[in-house]
């Protein structure tokens, strides 16, 4: 894969995180995002130490599955390396983010990658679906939607979750 010369926000986070996997357009637009924001680092981190503490949490209580969206970079302490005992399906709409999480997670039996849209469940290959988290809508699962409402409108947030929530098993 060659070196993109658009800054990614998963590859940004990958940055704030500690993480290897991205590149110096990605830091370049981290360090201007600081600069107008404040330092990011320290709350991707707590992001990332609350996914750590939801997932135990669901994994405690059997959840044995998990779908991702918006996922970003699977590293630094993401679902797979949580829960090691699931299986985890990461999607997200950026190609460049999903060749590097199909790259990372290449010859794992336990977690895939592929596109999906939030938005539109839909869009996520049911061969996937099924292989990775194949108690979908028969049993409970995790579905994990962290961070993505700052990029939805109210009503495509509502009507997504609503969605999500339809398709889900009870008690996921």
């Amino acid at each position: 894969m060659g070196e993109p010369d658009q800054p990614s926000t998963a590859r940004m986070i990958d940055f704030w995180l500690g993480g290897q996997h991205h590149f110096p357009v990605d830091v370049a637009a981290a360090h201007a995002f600081e600069q107008a924001y404040g330092p990011c680092a320290p709350v991707f981190r707590e992001l990332r130490a609350f996914l750590g503490r939801a997932v135990r949490a669901m994994a405690g209580q059997g959840v044995d599955g998990f779908l991702v969206f918006g996922a970003g970079v699977p590293t630094m302490g993401n679902v797979h390396e949580v829960a090691t005992d699931a299986t985890v399906l990461y999607t997200d709409v950026d190609p460049v983010t999903i060749r590097l999480g199909q790259s990372i997670l290449a010859g794992s039996d336990r977690a895939g990658y592929g596109f999906g849209d939030a938005t539109d469940i839909g869009t996520i290959d049911p061969a996937q679906l099924h292989r990775f988290v194949p108690g979908w809508g028969r049993r409970p699962v995790g579905v994990v939607f962290l961070g993505l409402a700052a990029f939805l409108d109210d009503a495509t947030l509502t009507r997504t979750l609503d969605e999500l929530y339809a398709a889900a098993a009870p008690g996921s």
